[in-house]
């Protein structure tokens, strides 16, 4: 799981001075010629009516499993966002729990104009 994850983050990382209609563009022209080469590499003769259909089938396939790839990881991305929320709700919890047990402290504070000073 850790390649689904960290792959797209590189590609993303790499493609950043590209606008994303360049990078899918590029991306779009790579999965078609591997999708001749293999269609050739099978048997089909470029310019029939199967290897276009292989071809065809080859980018269908390609997309979704890319589609599956970004599920996969917006998925992760959604869980450990969430833990990180979980982990600072915890750590208010404590800071507040230690707070209290401290007792209040003594605090007074003064407005003059746009400052508020506490001490």
């Amino acid at each position: 799981m850790k390649k689904s994850v960290v792959l797209p983050l590189v590609v993303v990382f790499l493609a950043g001075c590209k606008s994303a209609a360049e990078s899918s563009a590029e991306l779009r022209s790579k999965v078609i010629a591997n999708g001749k080469s293999d269609c050739e590499a099978i048997g089909h003769k470029p310019g029939s009516k199967e290897f276009a259909s292989c071809v065809e089938r080859y980018f269908y396939v390609a997309a979704e499993a890319s589609a599956r790839r970004d599920a996969v990881s917006q998925a992760a991305g959604a869980a450990i966002a969430q833990s990180m929320m979980q982990d600072a709700a915890q750590r208010q919890q404590a800071a507040e729990a230690a707070l209290l047990s401290a007792g209040r402290p003594n605090l007074t504070c003064s407005t003059g104009g746009n400052t508020t000073t506490c001490r």
